[in-house]
């Protein structure tokens, strides 16, 4: 068994599997990053990435990756860490390794964007010590490799990120003649919107046996197979077409067999990018009392102003208060958690999927309400403009928009219910007959009151010359005002 040839072979039989592991980026990043459970006023508890293959050298047995953070951590990497299992799940301790690239993943700076990438590029996959292994130990016919990314966050937390796992290896063909498998795609580089179709040609794919291809194996990295129902080329799999209906990044492979079973494969990166995607984050109430909650909702349409896909994974942070959830999928192109405050605190929950984000503030206030009239005094069939105005714990108005209930024990208010705007609601109370009315002002428990005072205008104008000062005077008004009203008159001043 010559070692050019084994490698060759057995590099590209763990490429083919790497499609669909560790590839897609989606909102919430590498679909094996850990999983927290953030507490009160966090996020999650560690450094949550994001891993995207760049690029991979069959020839040079190497890959390389991007890696960004998608929170405010970041990430002191170490290296790499292989482990090896025989078809029975047993370790193979003998091949188990590492191997030291550190570099370091810069912190996010807006949670759930990501932050620089970092690229690693020539990570070997370490398959000398993998044909060694067949060598002395010819009964065995596979087995398979899992590789983690080591490393410590800017917490400290030890990080272990999943990046292929199970991916079997096999023992080479017999004759060992030459397979040389070539990838062709429409369009080249096969880079597009979703969902981006792309056509894959293996007809340029060689043997040394003249009896040519006896085989040709695809994957497309979203665990499907090629088929050929609109495409010219003599085999259905030597030219297939292909729809990606997810955005990501994908390693498609092909692989081709003689009649020997030798083998050969090739890889091309597919990257299918996201629609465009707006999003518009509210908050329902966007005030409330300590220990109450708020719905958080993410609206989320693309360019064509359309809902986006229902299951669509959004990622929602907060600053103060619980979550009850720290992601959330979409159902007609909404997403929603609850957020809970349990005392008078100023929230900011920041909702983030792939490149689309936003953020709404909530705030758990004691309110305090204040009734003012305009004028205070009226006569009968006249109006006083009643204001509300609603403040919370820090002194800042309500949203606008927020209802207030009026009432009152006499006359007629214009309307029962009023919204603020700038922290202010206002409604009108009319009086038809002298009578002092207590207008009331109602937001939850909070509420606040003023009066309003109708008079039929002067009951009397006591006239005096003199200097002097009168003896008081009682005076008791019609029968509709049943009050007695006592003067002292002094003369009045000229200007």
């Amino acid at each position: 068994m010559k070692y050019n040839k084994l490698l060759k072979i057995v590099l590209p039989i763990l490429l083919i599997l790497l499609m669909g592991i560790g590839l897609f980026s989606g909102c919430l990043g590498n679909p094996a990053a850990p999983s927290t459970t953030p507490g009160e006023g966090s996020v999650d508890g560690e450094v949550l990435l994001r891993i995207t293959y760049k690029e991979i050298n069959l020839d040079a047995g190497n890959f390389s990756i991007e890696v960004c953070s998608l929170n405010q951590y970041g990430l002191n990497a170490s290296g790499f860490n292989y482990t090896y299992h025989d078809s029975e799940g047993v370790e193979i301790t003998d091949l188990a390794n590492f191997i030291g690239i550190p570099f370091d993943v810069v912190p996010s700076t807006l949670i759930g964007t990501p932050g620089s990438p970092t690229e690693v590029n020539n990570i070997p996959l370490y398959f000398n010590e993998v044909e060694n292994y067949f060598i002395a130990n010819p009964d065995v016919k596979q087995i398979s490799c899992t590789v983690n990314l080591i490393g410590v966050d800017s917490l400290g937390n030890e990080i272990t990120e999943l990046i292929m796992s199970n991916i079997p290896i096999i023992e080479s063909g017999v004759e060992h003649q030459e397979v040389n498998a070539v990838i062709q795609t429409t369009p080249n580089p096969p880079t597009g919107e979703v969902p981006l179709t792309v056509s894959f040609d293996g007809g340029a794919s060689t043997t040394e046996d003249a009896r040519g291809v006896a085989k040709y194996c695809w994957h497309f990295g979203d665990d499907s197979y090629g088929t050929c129902f609109d495409c010219s080329c003599p085999s259905n799999l030597e030219c297939p077409m292909h729809t990606y209906e997810e955005p990501g990044t994908y390693i498609a492979t092909l692989c081709v067999w003689d009649y020997n079973d030798n083998l050969d494969c090739a890889a091309v990166v597919v990257t299918v990018n996201a629609l465009q995607m707006n999003m518009t984050l509210t908050a329902n109430p966007a005030t409330i009392a300590p220990k109450e909650t708020s719905t958080i909702s993410a609206y989320l349409t693309d360019q064509y102003d359309n809902p986006i896909p229902d299951g669509t994974r959004v990622a929602f942070y907060t600053d103060n208060g619980t979550l009850s959830a720290t992601d959330a999928d979409t159902v007609d192109g909404v997403a929603t958690v609850v957020l809970t405050l349990n005392e008078p605190v100023i929230a900011t929950v920041t909702a983030v999927c792939d490149d689309a984000s936003g953020s709404i503030i909530v705030r758990a206030v004691e309110l305090g309400i204040t009734v003012t009239a305009n004028p205070v005094t009226i006569s009968p069939g006249d109006f006083s403009t009643i204001s509300a105005y609603l403040v919370d714990t820090f002194g800042e108005p309500v949203p606008d928009g927020t209802t207030i209930t009026f009432s009152t024990n006499e006359g007629n208010l214009s309307s029962n219910f009023a919204t603020t705007t700038d922290g202010i609601a206002t409604v009108d109370l009319q009086l038809s007959r002298i009578t002092v009315a207590t207008v009331t002002a109602n937001y939850g428990a909070v509420s606040g009151s003023a009066t309003v005072t109708c008079t039929d205008g002067p009951i009397a104008i006591i006239e005096n010359d003199t200097d002097d000062q009168i003896s008081p005077i009682e005076i008791t008004a019609n029968s509709d005002c049943p009050y007695t009203i006592t003067f002292n008159a002094y003369k009045s001043i000229p200007g």
